[in-house]
């Protein structure tokens, strides 16, 4: 999808009432940092017509857990009123022939994610 398709998007999903809006992965490139951050600040700071909330929706950004991803991710939302950060951590083998890990692993590699998404928290 393009940006203005993303915003698009993003801008009938707020009419039609829905609460929390994953607006991208603002790590993925350029383009989808700067489609995140237009959709936090345009619809994360509008209550269009019709919305029955009187409170723009929350934007969230996809953030793999490490401090680039969730910085990034802050970085794009942090213009929204009410800004999200959503951490992920592939537990799970992939295709592609990647190890899955097991539970002591994760948590090895969400215990820092969570301390760099913390104070970014706002």
């Amino acid at each position: 999808m393009t940006s203005e398709e993303k915003l698009e998007v993003a801008r009938a999903l707020s009419r039609l009432g829905v609460d929390v809006i994953e607006a991208g992965f603002p790590s993925a490139s350029p383009d989808d940092f700067d489609a995140v951050k237009e959709i936090a600040r345009t619809i994360g700071n509008d209550v269009p017509q019709g919305r029955i909330s009187g409170e723009p929706p929350t934007i969230c950004g996809l953030a793999r857990a490490t401090e680039k991803d969730i910085r990034t991710a802050a970085d794009a939302v942090a213009v929204a009123k009410h800004p999200r950060i959503h951490v992920f951590l592939a537990t799970l083998a992939h295709p592609s022939g990647a190890q899955a890990q097991d539970d002591e692993g994760a948590s090895r590699r969400a215990r820092p994610a969570n301390g760099h998404a913390g104070p970014l928290a706002v």
